[in-house]
């Protein structure tokens, strides 16, 4: 009676066994599929300049900068809108011919939106520059260059303006300003003259000397002349 006690536990072991073994056995092992990623969508949009101020009849260059969900940024095309002038596909505004603060409006991807002011000035102006030497004269290292600007100016509108001259160049990535003045003009047009004299030092050979001069009024840029000198 014993022995056919152990026949049996050593048979239910046995298939016990063999279940096991049979369940262990695996088929082609399949991966979860991979997760859809979220589209990429604008989370912010900013306009430069935010706030800009221009004559009357001129135009302006705006830009819109983006943020994406994926944390990415830069330029993007939206559509421009403004609430006087006009403004380009490209963003380029153009001033009527009535002063006033106006809107440019962006409208970019997933409906956001940015705003940028400008206002737009009834002073207006012109300004030409003869100088001596004239530009493309050659101008040497380590010797004192002189030149001397006859401008004519002509200022529309009220309010003081001012004529800024300066000479600059560029060595390498740095901008060194040699000589800068600024006038006040007495009147609404005429002509003024402007003297500037430094010295290049030799290290600089081979860079172009700007000389810039700016009309001003009502805190905006109202015309430039530009004149330009290569040092030897």
């Amino acid at each position: 009676m014993i022995g056919h006690r152990v026949v049996l536990g050593v048979m239910l072991t046995m298939v016990a066994a063999g279940c096991g073994s049979n369940d262990l056995v695996a088929g082609p092992r399949t991966d979860p599929p991979p997760p859809v990623p979220l589209p990429t969508r604008m989370t912010s949009l900013t306009i430069q300049p935010e706030v800009d101020t221009i004559p009357v009849n001129t135009g302006r260059q705006f830009t819109a900068f983006a943020t994406w969900s994926d944390g990415a940024s830069g330029s993007s095309p939206v559509e421009w809108t403004t609430d006087g002038g006009s403004i380009s596909d490209n963003g380029y505004y153009v001033a009527g011919s009535i002063p006033g603060a106006y809107s440019v409006f962006a409208k970019g991807q997933d409906g956001v939106t940015a705003i940028a002011s400008v206002v737009v000035s009834a002073l207006t102006g012109s300004l030409v520059a003869d100088a001596t030497p004239t530009e493309g004269t050659v101008i040497g290292v380590d010797t004192t260059f002189t030149i001397k600007a006859r401008l004519h100016y002509k200022v529309s509108g009220s309010g003081p303006a001012y004529l800024s001259a300066s000479a600059t160049f560029l060595y390498w990535f740095d901008r060194y300003h040699l000589r800068s003045t600024l006038i006040t003009l007495p009147g609404a047009s005429g002509d003024t003259t402007v003297v500037l004299s430094a010295k290049i030092p030799a290290r600089f050979k081979g860079v172009t000397l700007t000389v810039d001069y700016v009309l001003r009024g009502g805190g905006i840029e109202l015309a430039r002349s530009i004149v330009k000198y290569p040092v030897r």
